[in-house]
């Protein structure tokens, strides 16, 4: 079983919010339909819901949701650290928003696979 890192950048859930939603949502069906092969491991910066809380409620209620859904559906896990690039380097790859995990991930060979919102 391969363990993919996900990752969603707080800048992409505010400035895309509903697009953003759907993007994840789309994802996590694509996961669900893979879930006999790939185990994912949902990488939040700890203060990103709190973060996101502060900064536009609806937001954070909208991405808590999907979390949520994730967690119902029994996806993987979501681990919430500021020492994401220790839980990346436990992964077979990495997809989602780019960051400097994507820097990371490409100098420890790890396949990086950045998300698009617009498709």
């Amino acid at each position: 079983m391969k363990r993919l890192f996900y990752y969603t950048d707080i800048c992409m859930l505010l400035s895309k919010e509903e697009k953003g939603f759907e993007k994840i949502r789309r994802c996590l069906d694509i996961f669900e339909e893979n879930r006999d092969s790939l185990t994912i491991v949902w990488g939040l910066p700890a203060s990103q819901r709190k973060d996101l809380a502060l900064l536009n409620p609806n937001v954070a209620e909208g991405f808590d949701t999907l979390l949520d859904d994730f967690r119902k559906r029994g996806l993987g896990e979501i681990i919430e650290t500021e020492d994401l690039l220790t839980v990346l380097t436990g992964c077979d790859a990495y997809y989602g928003d780019a960051s400097e995990l994507t820097y990371y991930a490409k100098k420890d060979h790890i396949p990086v696979m950045i998300a698009d919102v617009e498709l």
